[in-house]
């Protein structure tokens, strides 16, 4: 794949720096090379050259001394496209043009070298073996499912408790709604 440079701040604030042709079969990209403080860049392919090839995002921030890489999809054609590419920063104070000629790919019979074990089956991987009881219970159980688990647990054995100890009917009734609630939490969280 072949790389088109692009020089930012080198000489001054602002300053673009790139060569003013460049050439390429396929996809490219365009390197943005920041060498001093931080910088917006505005990247835009004029008509002929969007017919062939595209940018995904137009605007750039690089940050102190930072390097940003820009790919550049490149469409098939019969015949080559040359077309600008148009490069600004400091919000339109500097704007730096570079002419991209985009050619064909070279036609002719290429031969792909193809080895022997490419034609022979892969050997199967071995089975996983079963996981355990623990694991899968583990795996399934969050840590906040786990957490809800271990309250309505103790939930449960408190109500228990206390309608065993009382011995009201009344004082077992709400015993036995603070069970169901601890289980439909059960039910609840593990369904998540």
């Amino acid at each position: 794949m072949s790389t088109l440079t692009v020089e930012l701040n080198r000489e001054s604030p602002h300053d673009v720096s790139v060569a003013s042709t460049f050439s390429t079969e396929t996809r490219f990209t365009i390197e943005l090379v920041n060498t001093g403080e931080p910088i917006h860049v505005h990247l835009h392919l004029d008509d002929t050259l969007s017919r062939v090839a595209a940018l995904a995002t137009n605007n750039h921030f690089l940050g102190r001394k930072e390097t940003v890489t820009v790919e550049i999809p490149v469409s098939p054609r019969k015949e080559p496209t040359s077309g600008r590419l148009k490069i600004v920063t400091g919000h339109g104070s500097e704007i730096a043009y570079t002419t991209i000629t985009v050619s064909p790919p070279a036609t002719g019979t290429q031969r792909v070298a193809v080895d022997e074990k490419l034609s022979q089956p892969k050997p199967k991987p071995n089975p996983d073996p079963e996981p355990s009881v623990l694991t899968v219970l583990s795996n399934q159980l969050s840590n906040q499912s786990a957490l809800t688990v271990l309250f309505a647990v103790f939930a449960v054995l408190l109500a228990l408790g206390i309608g065993l100890s009382i011995g009201d009917p009344l004082v077992l009734v709400g015993s036995l709604v603070v069970i169901i609630g601890a289980v439909g939490a059960i039910v609840i969280a593990n369904s998540w």
